[in-house]
């Protein structure tokens, strides 16, 4: 009879170890739409961060911007969880007409990428640019 107990114990910490481990096998991921409240010469732009954290601990963050109506090579600063990651300098557009750029920063690639959690603000900020959002929990992609 104890070693039934005992066995039953055993299956039900088995299944319960093995269920959180699949839980924590996607890892964490989060998003954001980052929004201006003012135009720059009647053009407002837009912008997206997306953080993963795997399992396994490797963590990426992104962070793109589009519709800068800034000249190509302005630089602004990117800021996330609590502190600045980096600058994008702005690159001319497909299309000629608007600038962006993106950030990419990966541990894997040996960059310092901060430890993000849901409500951590993100902003790029710069000459016009003030983007802002809060990243929380979802798909995200930039």
């Amino acid at each position: 009879m104890r070693k039934a107990v005992a066995a039953g114990v055993l299956m039900v910490a088995v299944i319960a170890l093995v269920s959180t481990a699949g839980a924590q096998g996607r890892g964490e991921r989060l998003g954001t739409r980052l929004t201006q409240t003012a135009a720059i010469e009647g053009i407002e732009p837009i912008g997206r961060a997306t953080y993963r954290e795997g399992a396994a601990g490797p963590r990426n963050l992104v962070v793109r911007v589009g519709r800068v109506n800034l000249p190509a090579g302005t630089a602004v600063q990117v800021n996330a969880c609590d502190g600045t990651v980096g600058w994008i300098t702005l690159r001319t557009g497909k299309q000629g007409t608007y600038t962006g750029g993106r950030l990419r920063l990966r541990v894997r690639s040996g960059d310092a990428v901060p430890t993000c959690n849901a409500g951590d603000a993100v902003t790029v900020i710069g000459s016009a640019v003030d983007l802002r959002g809060a990243l929380r929990p979802g798909p995200g992609r930039p």
